[in-house]
C-alpha cells in the first residue's frame, strides 16, 4: 500500500555579510558616540556633535545591511544525512569527531551546499550554484561565519520539529479582540 503524504523538508535562513570589514569601522564610530555622550556638554544645547556622530553609525549600519545576503537552506533527506555520515568517519583522536560520529570538517562541506536552496540580496535571487560555488565562498569565511551555516544544517536535520506557538502574537490577537467589543 503507497501513502499520499508528503513532507516538505523544514528549512531556515542564514543571513552572511559580504564586507566585514565594515565591523571596524563601525566599532571605531560606535565607540565615538558613546564617549561623545558620556562628555558633559559645554554648552546649553548639548553637544552638537552628537548627530553627527549617531548618523555616521547608522550609515555604517546601512552599509552593512545592503552588503546582506540571505541563504535559505533546507533539511536533506534522512538517507542523504547518513550516508554523508557514513561518508566521512571520525578522524583518528578526534574526540569532537568521535562524539559526533563523523569529520566535521568533510562532513559539513559536502552537506551544507546540499542544503542551499534560494540565495537572494534585498528580496531578489542571486545566481548562486552551490556546488560549484560554495567551497571558494565557505574558504573565505571566518570560522564563526562558516559554524553559523554548518549549526543551521545541524539544526534543520538533527533538531526537533513541532507546530509553535507565538505567545506575542497570542497576546495581539487577544488584546485586539477585547477593544474591538
Amino acid at each position: 500500500m503507497s501513502s499520499k503524504l508528503s513532507i516538505k523538508r523544514p528549512e531556515r535562513v542564514v543571513s552572511l555579510c559580504l564586507d566585514a570589514s565594515l565591523q571596524a569601522e563601525w566599532e571605531k564610530a560606535e565607540a565615538d558616540l558613546v564617549t561623545a555622550r558620556a562628555k558633559p556638554s559645554q554648552s546649553m544645547t548639548g553637544n552638537a556633535d552628537l548627530p553627527r556622530l549617531a548618523q555616521a553609525v547608522t550609515d555604517l549600519e546601512a552599509a552593512m545591511l545592503a552588503e546582506v545576503v540571505l541563504f535559505r537552506m533546507r533539511a536533506v533527506p534522512r538517507s542523504q544525512w547518513s550516508a554523508s555520515i557514513a561518508a566521512h568517519p571520525p578522524k583518528d583522536g578526534d574526540a569532537e569527531d568521535a562524539q559526533f560520529g563523523a569529520d566535521r570538517g568533510a562532513f559539513f562541506d559536502e552537506i551544507i551546499p546540499s542544503s542551499i536552496v534560494a540565495v537572494t540580496r534585498d528580496g531578489e535571487p542571486i545566481e548562486f550554484d552551490p556546488e560549484s560555488d560554495w567551497s571558494d565562498l565557505a574558504d573565505e569565511m571566518t570560522d564563526w561565519q562558516f559554524s553559523q551555516f554548518a549549526e543551521a544544517v545541524f539544526i534543520l536535520n538533527r533538531g526537533a520539529v513541532s507546530v509553535p506557538f507565538s505567545r506575542a502574537a497570542s497576546r495581539v490577537i487577544q488584546g485586539s479582540s477585547e477593544t474591538s467589543r
